[in-house]
C-alpha cells in the first residue's frame, strides 16, 4: 500500500516543482526554444543541473508545449 505524504512532504515537493519550473523559465528566457552550441550547458551550471535537466525544465516551463502556473496549480491539489 502507497504511504500517504505528510503536510511538510506536500510542501517540500511543491517547492521543489516550483523551482525547477523557475529554472526551466530561466532557461526559456534566455536561450528561447534554439539556443547556440554550449549555452544550454552553461545556464545548467548556474543552476547546478545538467545539460539534460536543463533541457527537460526548459520544456516544462514552454508557453506552448509545458505547464502554465495555472496547471501547475491544479497538479498541486491532487497531492
Amino acid at each position: 500500500m502507497k504511504k500517504q505524504m505528510t503536510r511538510i512532504e506536500i510542501k517540500e515537493t511543491i517547492s521543489r516543482i516550483e523551482n525547477c519550473y523557475g529554472i526551466g523559465k530561466d532557461v526559456l528566457r534566455k536561450c528561447t526554444a534554439v539556443s547556440a552550441p554550449g549555452v544550454i550547458a552553461e545556464l545548467a551550471a548556474e543552476h547546478g543541473v545538467n545539460r539534460d535537466t536543463a533541457q527537460k525544465l526548459r520544456a516544462m516551463a514552454a508557453k506552448d508545449s509545458g505547464y502554465t502556473p495555472a496547471e501547475l496549480k491544479s497538479l498541486y491539489q491532487q497531492f
